[in-house]
């Protein structure tokens, strides 16, 4: 945040979310984090899309309220959703007003700029990271907004899919010192995702996992 020159953090969400423990640490984290540097943290409320508004209803409240929020706060000013209904209204919005920055996406997956940004994927490039991930970056570019977004270089399911599927076969051929072996799922996980990719036991569990993939910026 503090490399990116932010000033101000917007947090979107609804109290069925922040009723989640996992979300509301990220939360509380993130809060955390603004004070140390500085930076001004402010909650939003927007409509919850499961309730009568519907998806709609909360990517309506989006697209207006993120132009009006620019407005308050200055360019200088990220933006982080909850829920992936939020996600593609803030970025569309950011890159028509060509201004703001968007923090990593909730289930990080740079799957999601490709409608905001205008990507269309060819089928031969379908699940090829590195081609979208080029596309970003010259999308980005066109909207002076280059450094204006960032993500994990893949998506956190695939990642997480295709990381346990060989974590297993690892397991099943005997390569693993047990049934959890830390080290080679880190290996595993940085082969997928690059330098940068973490894993770490989350409190007390043996066998649940925090992952993390390197952050880029596009």
């Amino acid at each position: 945040l503090s490399e990116l020159g932010v000033k101000t953090v917007l947090h979107y969400s609804f109290p069925r979310h922040l009723a989640i423990a996992t979300k509301l640490a990220y939360h509380d984290n993130l809060k955390a984090k603004c004070e140390e540097l500085g930076i001004t943290f402010v909650d939003v409320t927007t409509p919850d899309p499961t309730s009568d508004a519907g998806t709609t209803g909360t990517q309506q409240f989006v697209l207006e309220d993120v132009p009006k929020k620019l407005d308050e706060y200055g360019e200088m000013t990220a933006f982080y959703g909850t829920n992936l209904s939020q996600t593609e209204p803030i970025i569309k919005t950011l890159a028509d007003r060509q201004e703001g920055y968007y923090l990593i996406i909730k289930d990080p997956s740079p799957t999601f700029y490709a409608n905001p940004l205008g990507i269309e994927i060819p089928e031969e490039y379908a699940g090829d990271y590195d081609y979208l991930n080029k596309q970003i970056v010259e999308k980005a570019a066109e909207k002076n907004m280059t450094g204006h977004f960032t993500g994990w270089p893949l998506s956190v399911t695939n990642m997480s899919l295709r990381g346990g599927v060989q974590y297993c076969m690892d397991y099943l051929d005997g390569k693993t010192d047990g049934k959890v072996d830390i080290g080679t799922l880190q290996t595993i996980l940085t082969n997928l995702a690059g330098e940068g990719a973490s894993v770490t036991l989350y409190e007390n569990y043996d066998n649940y996992f925090a992952v993390t993939a390197p952050n880029m910026t596009y």
